[in-house]
């Protein structure tokens, strides 16, 4: 087990008083059989729970990589509670990585990650978003010194041909600000 009471990636100044890190953060691991089992977990200071996390997965290796699960993700992130399809499935066979109904979810929101991280020709990744809000991001837009808010629907991919990348998307943003 390791555990860490603060991990501080911004911390706050006399002129921004937004802190970005995680509180009593903590990463188990045991073995059983051939089986790798794992669990990470979060959870902020104060009295109401605003980012907290519960993650726990597996991992079986194999002759030519590995196999991972992630069968409970229960995430509260800014206040938002998430959840992680539990039909997942990320495939490590040598030198690739594939990503399988990799979701999360809250309420209409919809984040999904399928298909092969892309490194050799043929090789495709896609993004499926729905009603995704963008001010998930506020954090990060936030220390870029900007912000926006709207609705994501629709999917982007990146692949690779000729060993150079390529990316497309067909994408919708609503009541963008």
């Amino acid at each position: 087990t390791l555990t860490v009471d603060d991990i501080v990636w911004r911390d706050s100044t006399s002129t921004d008083t937004l802190v970005l890190g995680l509180d009593k953060f903590a990463f188990d691991v045991y073995l059983r059989n051939d089986t790798i089992y794992n669990s990470l977990s979060w959870n902020d200071l104060s009295n109401i729970d605003h980012n907290k996390a519960l993650i726990k997965g597996c991992c079986v290796p194999n002759d030519l990589g590995a196999s991972f699960w992630v069968h409970t993700a229960d995430l509260t992130i800014n206040d938002s509670l998430w959840s992680l399809d539990q039909n997942n499935h990320i495939d490590v066979i040598e030198d690739r990585i594939e990503i399988s109904n990799l979701e999360f979810s809250h309420n209409q929101q919809k984040l999904r990650v399928d298909g092969m991280v892309p490194k050799h020709d043929g090789d495709t990744i896609s993004v499926n978003f729905n009603k995704f809000d963008i001010s998930n991001f506020d954090l990060i837009f936030r220390t870029l010194g900007f912000d926006a808010d709207g609705f994501i629907t629709g999917d982007a991919w990146m692949g690779c041909e000729n060993e150079k990348p390529l990316t497309d998307a067909q994408i919708v943003l609503n009541d963008l600000k």
